[in-house]
């Protein structure tokens, strides 16, 4: 079962408070959005239609999931601290 359309404005509202990955990338969709004024990103995020929530969705899942690779192969190829 996917999501309500009221459960997508909030994960949505929380991806335009803070970039879930602590770095967020220059080509982030809703980078800019981040800098607006509190009540006028509520206002966006109640203005935009389920596919363009869903397309905001879809495109951090994918990227915390690169992140989240990239993560995994820096930290398997660290050396490992002296007993």
């Amino acid at each position: 079962m996917g999501m309500l359309l009221n459960q997508k404005r909030s994960w949505v509202h929380g991806l335009l408070t803070q970039c879930p990955t602590g770095n967020p990338d220059q080509m982030c969709p809703v980078r800019m959005m981040r800098k607006l004024p509190l009540i006028q990103r509520l206002e966006l995020i109640d203005s935009m239609s389920e596919p363009e929530l869903d397309d905001i969705l879809h495109k951090h899942q994918c990227c915390i999931a690169q992140q989240t690779q990239l993560s995994m192969r820096t930290h398997a190829m660290a050396p490992l601290p002296a007993l």
